[in-house]
């Protein structure tokens, strides 16, 4: 006949399980693994399993409670004879999981006993040290335990029971804290870290304002990048010498919660060439891509070929099946396709100075040449001419595809002779000039004056002047010790006249 094996689990909890830490630390932790303090949490269930054999857990729920009282009487007939471990954890009512309790069991009745047990501390497994005693059903180990290996400082010790029949239990862990001859044993703690799975090299660190003794850890964890399903979570606590416990571990569930994220191949396209998309999403069964144009698909990292020039809104909706969430994310103008470049441009003449007007379709770079040896990169430049005479005007527009070129005559007759000049009049002295110009102008009434400087590229190099409500004589001195020598043309407008003049900085 099968033995049959039930374990009574008569256990009472708290909504915070304190663990105290001798010597070193008196340290509470927190039962619910919590993204957030809330004073107010409510236990609404929980859940066990035996061994490491989480797959099978049984869960129950709760009538909402600050506090539970359990007196279960579990079936574990699937165990085989010998040292088990009962596992239990507890939920909230925001959907938080407690650190999971841990008991050892023995399953089989009188006729299982324990002959021996053996510890080892931290990782030295292979320093195991094993002591053996005459069977018994409850076995108390109570021992003086040499140290003189182990530095000072955090340390955990490992212990597990063996029966008569030579099973061994899984190992049960508790911490302890190794003093130098000179301690004081009033340490505290004064700061923590942590970090999930294997990434310790990206551990999050902490220190505390103020040194305490016990430590109350409440950490909110921002678990929306991390996927989902089965993950852990290390503690390390570090005290006033900088002494920093070992690793502390508890095994959390993640449920899953889409995050749609993507990137693609390029950004940058021509019309008929074709771009690979990527499918960076959290938690996803099921993705569906927008592509702008019309076209849908559900391939995780389809290829797509755009037909016309424009900017594309791409869209990715990430799916999970097993708990019906999804999130969408939009990227606007994400795509740029371009077509083919057609260069052109407009332009107005006033005096010497002529504005240009690119009228250029699906280009993104230009490069202008004005006839003078002159050039720019504007879109639409303005460009003033030293001298009279006809110029052939170049714009090569371009874009990620190719590029086009367009050409045009200006005309400039009037350079250096005023226009509209009314009853103004200007004196400019010296000329040729170093560093100073005096410069003296007459007008019965003008709401606006400006005088700017161009160098013989027709580029802007100063404005001298930009005056509001300019009435009868004007005079006033303008210094540049940087402007180098060459040849220059000064520019004045008003509200009816426009004049250049040449000069000669020396």
């Amino acid at each position: 006949m099968k033995n049959l094996c039930v374990y009574n689990s008569g256990i009472s909890f708290p909504l915070f399980f304190v663990v105290w830490m001798k010597a070193l630390f008196s340290v509470t932790v927190a039962l619910l693994f919590s993204l957030s303090a809330h004073s107010q949490a409510q236990i609404t269930g929980y859940e066990y399993w035996f061994d490491d054999n989480y797959i099978e857990r049984v869960s129950s729920s709760l009538s909402p409670t600050a506090s539970v009282e359990l007196d279960l009487q579990v079936a574990a007939q699937s165990l085989s004879l010998g040292l088990h471990v009962y596992n239990i954890r507890f939920v909230d009512d925001s959907s938080r999981f407690s650190s999971v309790l841990s008991q050892v069991f023995l399953c089989g009745g009188s006729q299982n006993l324990i002959d021996g047990m053996e510890y080892w501390f931290d990782d030295e497994y292979a320093q195991a040290n094993l002591v053996e005693n005459s069977p018994q059903l409850n076995h108390s180990f109570n021992s003086m335990v040499d140290l003189s290996a182990l530095s000072n400082g955090m340390h955990r010790m490992h212990m597990r029971f063996r029966e008569s029949g030579g099973v061994w239990s899984v190992a049960t862990s508790a911490f302890i804290q190794k003093y130098g001859s000179s301690s004081s044993m009033l340490n505290q703690i004064k700061g923590y870290r942590y970090w999930l799975d294997d990434t310790a090299e990206s551990a999050v660190s902490i220190e505390l304002d103020v040194d305490v003794s016990p430590f109350e850890m409440m950490e909110t964890i921002n678990m929306q990048p991390i996927p989902h399903g089965i993950h852990v979570t290390h503690y390390q606590f570090q005290d006033l010498a900088g002494v920093w416990s070992v690793v502390l571990s508890d095994t959390i569930m993640k449920d899953p919660f889409p995050i749609a994220q993507f990137t693609a191949s390029s950004t940058q396209v021509c019309m008929g060439d074709s771009i690979q998309f990527f499918d960076l999403s959290l938690d996803a069964d099921s993705v569906y891509w927008s592509f702008g144009d019309g076209e849908f698909v559900t391939q995780l990292n389809p290829f797509h070929v755009f037909d016309m020039p424009g900017a594309y809104d791409v869209a990715l909706t990430a799916i999970d099946f097993a708990s019906g969430l999804d999130s969408t994310l939009v990227l606007p103008a994400f795509v740029t396709v371009w077509g083919n470049v057609s260069s052109g441009f407009e332009s107005e003449i006033n005096g010497g100075e002529v504005q240009f007007t690119n009228s250029s379709i699906q280009a993104s770079n230009y490069f202008w040449s004005f006839g003078d040896d002159a050039t720019s990169e504007e879109s639409s430049p303005e460009h003033m001419y030293s001298a009279d005479g006809t110029y052939t005007v170049m714009l090569v527009a371009s874009n990620l595809c190719g590029s086009d070129t367009s050409y045009a005559n200006v005309t400039i007759t009037d350079v250096g002779i005023p226009q509209n000049s009314g009853d103004g009049a200007i004196s400019i002295f010296p000329n040729p000039f170093h560093d100073v110009l005096q410069i003296s102008f007459m007008h019965e009434n003008t709401s606006m004056l400006s005088l700017r400087l161009y160098d013989a590229s027709g580029r802007e190099v100063s404005t001298l002047l930009n005056k509001q409500n300019v009435l009868g004589a004007f005079k006033f001195e303008w210094k540049d010790e940087t402007l180098p020598a060459g040849m220059y043309m000064l520019r004045m407008q008003g509200d009816d006249f426009v004049a250049s003049y040449p000069l000669v900085k020396m």
